[in-house]
């Protein structure tokens, strides 16, 4: 038999132990931890590293000035420490000759209004544009431009970079104006680049970067030149005969995506692409594109009837291929496109004369030894476009490629629905839940492929909120929060909240006692009830939301008990 003090010592031990055991729960909960994406992005900042808080500053990145205590080279790492706003035009940092090879870090501060003209302030071999003209084994990160108004001569041009090489390019958005106009002339190069992000990148590797710049090619041709390329992120992945390997990864663009030329001679072609512009071909010239997509228009047009041996092309994802023969491989991988695609060719009387568009391909027909001319094999996996968006000379073509050899999901896939196989889909077949989507029963598929391709993955990288497939690291989201809690009147209630983005703000609504300080909510319920609170994060004009309960019991009351009073236990019954 269980005596009365022993009763009266275990209801009082589990008492304690529901107090203990919350507070255990809600203090392994605090975590001052940043989140990994939030660390990848950011990184340390090297002691040596130079502020960038100003015009004035920005005109000396790379000068190799000496101000504040530090060498302003162009191998020195900078990092932005405040919003900048340019006025006047702006001379890109880096040339073909003496590239920038350092890291620019803007922590997603923003620069405003940066103009640049080549045509008025950059002159010579060095005639392009965009912030960085030339750069060599660099690191650009975290780079917000806003308002650009990019004017490109007779050499590449980026809203960001007119040449990466060897470089990385991550977490960067460009927003604006970027343009080239080309008018030919014997001059060289013979083809020019023109991107939203890149002009031109080759050994170098783009992530996470978002274009909302409308980005426009102006070619006339004149001894045999005025070939062109536009992209939404980079307007090609070659320079000239110097090639190598490009890897874009989680990038998007917004903006409209703009080639035309004269086709008036033998040779010359305009093409365009949501993401990239031309893929080059040559051995060790690799591209590979994964897990991007396309919201803009795209499309091409020619002012003149042209030869049969140039080519227009226009595609969702990749406008043409060059000289595909001499070798390469491509390859496109769960990617879509929900934008308008289209491509326009005046002299149409023969097969070779037809434009190439495609939702997610232009053409893949080799560009440099005539429209009909096989080029390469683009290999396209688990890639999906909206129906009806893609026209070919006005009309409705409804082309996962315009012209060309491909291959589609591989010669050998592993077993799935039809609906998973690439190709064009409905719009509501392109919104599915999110718990349909990462469950893998939506039409993007989630499995791996044959060649050891990976499938959309919606945990990680994609996620649903209501429309098409969004990338998560252009997206708002809380990454932890307080699941629903028990706690005791009297007792404070702290957590403090992450996000995939820096520099968020949170509120928190449901519960008058909750305030938020220092980014911890906190609070100290003062009697019981079930409160449900809303706790709303903000970053710029991203706002996302979470809900959770917290649970409030009453607080113990301690009495003494005259003698002969019976205490009664819900869980051990009578104790005295």
């Amino acid at each position: 038999m269980i005596s009365k003090n022993s009763k009266i010592a275990a209801s009082f031990a589990v008492i304690l132990l529901l107090t203990v055991g919350t507070f255990a729960f809600i203090g392994a909960m605090d975590n001052d931890d940043p989140d990994y994406e939030t660390m990848a992005t950011l990184g340390n900042i090297p002691a040596n590293a130079i502020p960038v808080s100003s015009a004035a500053d920005l005109a000396r990145v790379g000068t190799g000035q000496s101000s504040g205590g530090h060498v302003w080279s162009l191998g020195a790492y900078y990092y932005q420490t405040a919003n900048i706003t340019l006025s006047g035009l702006f001379t890109p940092i880096g040339s073909s000759s003496s590239p920038f090879t350092g890291t620019y870090n803007g922590q997603r501060y923003s620069i405003t209004g940066l103009a640049v003209n080549s045509t008025s302030n950059i002159t010579g071999s060095n005639n392009g544009g965009g912030m960085f003209l030339y750069v060599s084994g660099a690191t650009l990160t975290n780079i917000d431009l806003k308002n650009v108004n990019v004017i490109g001569g007779i050499y590449h041009t980026g809203g960001l970079v007119a040449t990466a090489v060897n470089s990385t390019i991550s977490n960067c958005v460009v927003s604006g104006l970027v343009n080239i106009n080309y008018s030919g002339g014997g001059q060289s190069p013979t083809y020019q680049c023109v991107g939203g992000i890149a002009g031109v990148a080759y050994n170098s590797t783009i992530e996470k970067c978002v274009n909302y710049a409308s980005v426009n090619m102006y070619g006339r041709s004149g001894n045999n030149q005025g070939t062109g390329f536009a992209g939404g992120i980079v307007g090609g992945n070659a320079n000239s005969t110097i090639t190598g390997p490009l890897t874009i990864s989680q990038c998007a663009n917004f903006g409209s995506i703009y080639a035309n030329t004269q086709l008036s001679a033998i040779g010359i072609h305009a093409a365009a692409g949501g993401i990239i512009g031309m893929a080059y071909g040559a051995n060790g010239a690799n591209l590979t594109v994964k897990d991007c997509y396309n919201s803009g228009n795209v499309s091409t047009h020619t002012s003149s009837s042209g030869s049969t041996s140039s080519l227009v092309a226009s595609g969702g994802i990749l406008g043409g291929l060059r000289n595909g023969q001499l070798g390469g491989s491509w390859t496109i991988s769960n990617c879509y496109n929900s934008g308008k695609i289209d491509a326009v060719r005046q002299n149409t009387s023969t097969a070779q004369n037809m434009p190439g568009s495609g939702a997610i391909v232009g053409s893949s027909n080799n560009i440099g030894s005539g429209s009909a001319t096989p080029g390469g094999n683009v290999s396209i996996v688990n890639c999906y476009f909206l129906e009806n968006t893609v026209y070919r000379n006005g009309a409705i073509q409804n082309a996962l490629i315009g012209r060309g050899d491909n291959t589609i999901d591989g010669t050998s896939v592993p077993v799935r629905s039809s609906t998973q196989n690439s190709g064009s889909k409905t719009d509501a077949q392109m919104k599915p839940t999110q718990s349909s989507a990462a469950g893998g029963s939506s039409v993007f598929y989630t499995g791996t492929t044959r060649g050891n391709i990976a499938g959309w993955d919606f945990n990680n990288v994609w996620v649903m909120k209501g429309g098409y497939p969004l990338l998560r690291f252009s997206e708002l989201e809380i990454t932890s929060s307080p699941s629903n809690t028990v706690l005791i009147a009297g007792n404070t209630f702290s957590y403090k909240p992450t996000t995939n983005m820096d520099g968020a703000s949170f509120s928190a609504s449901g519960a008058t006692w909750l305030t938020v300080i220092d980014g911890t909510v906190v609070g100290t319920p003062t009697s019981a009830g079930t409160y449900t609170v809303t706790l709303t994060a903000t970053v710029g004009s991203k706002t996302t939301t979470q809900t959770f309960t917290i649970t409030v019991h009453a607080k113990l009351a301690f009495v003494s008990m005259p003698t002969g009073s019976i205490l009664v236990s819900p869980s051990l019954g009578v104790l005295a």
